[in-house]
């Protein structure tokens, strides 16, 4: 199991999991367009099989599936930190 805490190129956040299925966020970098400067969040869910060591995650543009103590290759995302409109 790896340990909780920065690594190169992001975190390691250890969650529990007490679900077959549960909708979870990506933190990413802070948003300074916003007040306070809050981090960006992006979702994902993760789908665990009941019967083998594998869950299937999905976030935005991809879907992987892992098998316990594996590792994916890595996934690009793109944070939103402004939302712009116009007329």
């Amino acid at each position: 199991m790896a340990t909780a805490g920065a690594v190169e190129g992001g975190q390691i956040i250890p969650v529990q999991v007490g679900r077959i299925a549960g909708r979870r966020q990506v933190v990413g970098p802070d948003n300074t367009f916003r007040k306070g400067s809050p981090p960006t969040l992006e979702p994902f869910t993760v789908s665990i099989d009941p019967l083998e060591p594998v869950a299937k995650f999905t976030v935005p543009d991809e879907q992987f599936v892992l098998r316990e103590g594996e590792w994916s290759d890595g996934s690009t995302y793109n944070f939103s930190c402004c939302h712009l409109s116009g007329t």
